[in-house]
């Protein structure tokens, strides 16, 4: 008689890749029908700055995976980056499924092999996402203060910049991970969390802020392929720059914290209103449904390429022990 777990293991394995297909599905439809009532003929679109678009979201995924593996090796576990990579795009696909559950499912199970144990691994992505977050709120915070068309929330933007980076101190961060773990009922033993200190923090600041400065570009680089050659704005200008910088990143801090699947409709409201003013409304809407498919895409094929690359590193070294 087969066992009741070889049985329900592939099943479970199916269903969620039956979900997160579905999920994909469903916001990449959502987005095309939207662009479609604005009328944006996919004709105006210039292709060489898509793909460099496309190019600079890739690599901020990549290095906020970066801080993710050095976080890990810090509580005792070192992964491969391939693997490690793996692991992470995989669970970025999983926050379009309801829910933030499916990011911390796909991601810990996939590094068992590596002997992290579930606990540590939810913690490590706690500690990696709070960080990216606090990062992005904070760059968002600063260039919304600076910005010349929101002077109106310029001392809301400082409260929002202290009210984020200050709970990234080690402390304060070993307090919230242990009491996010509690919420969650998720028992472990608190001793790695030595490994936390001031210099993983930095060193998280300086990769989060490099991520966020290639999404930046990326937006830049969409606005770039989406408008006209001949358009009069000057790619150049400060204010464009800062109102990217506030469009690429309250927007997904925004999305995170509504905790809606992908942080739908969040996201694209945030670019809407930061955008509008220096492009106007109709060609921001149809630059935060852009972006939002260059994330998807990026996301995707980052996946694709990682894990292909991932199994046959995994296929060499079993050929490798079996001879």
């Amino acid at each position: 008689m087969v066992p009741l777990k070889r049985l329900l293991v592939p099943l479970l394995k199916t269903l969620i890749v039956v979900a997160v297909v579905y999920g994909i599905g469903r916001t990449v439809q959502q987005s095309m029908i939207e662009l479609d009532r604005q009328e944006f003929s996919l004709n105006r679109l210039n292709p060489l700055w898509i793909l460099i678009s496309f190019l600079f979201c890739i690599g901020s995924q990549i290095v906020w995976g970066t801080y993710w593996q050095e976080v890990l090796a810090r509580f005792g576990h070192k992964v491969p980056l391939i693997q490690l990579m793996d692991s992470y795009l995989l669970g970025q696909l999983g926050k379009y499924i309801p829910g933030k559950a499916m990011v911390l499912v796909l991601r810990s199970s996939k590094l068992l092999r590596f002997g992290v144990p579930i606990s540590v691994s939810i913690v490590s992505i706690f500690l990696e996402t709070l960080v990216m977050m606090a990062v992005g709120a904070t760059i968002g915070g600063l260039t919304l203060f600076f910005s010349k068309n929101a002077s109106e929330l310029k001392w809301m933007a400082l409260l929002l910049v202290i009210a984020t980076a200050t709970p990234t101190a080690p402390p304060l961060m070993r307090w919230c991970l242990t009491w996010i773990a509690s919420r969650r009922k998720i028992a472990f033993d608190t001793s790695f969390l030595n490994g936390l200190d001031w210099s993983l923090i930095f060193h998280g600041w300086c990769r989060s802020g490099l991520g966020w400065v290639l999404t930046i570009i990326s937006l830049w680089s969409l606005l770039r392929g989406m408008l006209p050659s001949e358009s009069s704005l000057d790619w150049m200008d400060g204010d464009l720059w800062l109102a990217c910088a506030t469009a690429a990143t309250l927007s997904v801090v925004a999305g995170f914290v509504s905790f809606l699947p992908g942080g739908a409709g969040v996201r694209e409201y945030v670019l809407l209103l930061s955008l509008a003013p220096m492009i106007g409304e109709g060609t921001a809407l149809a630059a935060a449904i852009g972006m939002r498919l260059v994330s998807i895409t990026s996301e995707l094929i980052g996946y694709s390429l990682f894990a292909m690359a991932a199994r046959s590193q995994s296929k060499s070294q079993y050929n490798g022990e079996a001879k």
